[in-house]
């Protein structure tokens, strides 16, 4: 996915590369607004910016934007309602899951949906 998918954006996008090249990104992001698609398509860049092997990233080729893309990465965890909530059960697997160290060289990623 390019950053120009994800377009009236260009703001959140040059402020999450400003903060990562600074180093300077804190240990959570929250997107809010109204549209679930946009919000989850930024979380999804912002997982392969951080976990890209390549530069510029993302990529998109490389092995970790790939894995992403298709959703096999193994450190990226989405936590999605069952029925209207999110359960407490889910909480704790997603809190167990968090506890070891990465699979692969990268960064964990958990993307939390409403």
């Amino acid at each position: 996915m390019s950053v120009g998918i994800i377009t009236g954006q260009e703001k959140i996008i040059e402020f999450l590369h400003r903060s990562l090249t600074q180093g300077r990104l804190g240990h959570a992001v929250l997107f809010s607004g109204p549209s679930a698609s946009v919000k989850k398509a930024l979380a999804m860049w912002l997982a392969k910016k951080v976990n890209c092997a390549n530069e510029p990233a993302p990529c998109g080729s490389c092995k970790s934007c790939t894995l992403i893309e298709s959703g096999n990465y193994a450190d990226l965890f989405q936590l999605r309602p069952e029925g209207k909530n999110i359960k407490i059960s889910q909480v704790r697997a997603l809190k167990e899951k968090l506890y070891y160290l990465p699979r692969e060289k990268g960064t964990k990623v958990c993307i939390i949906e409403e």
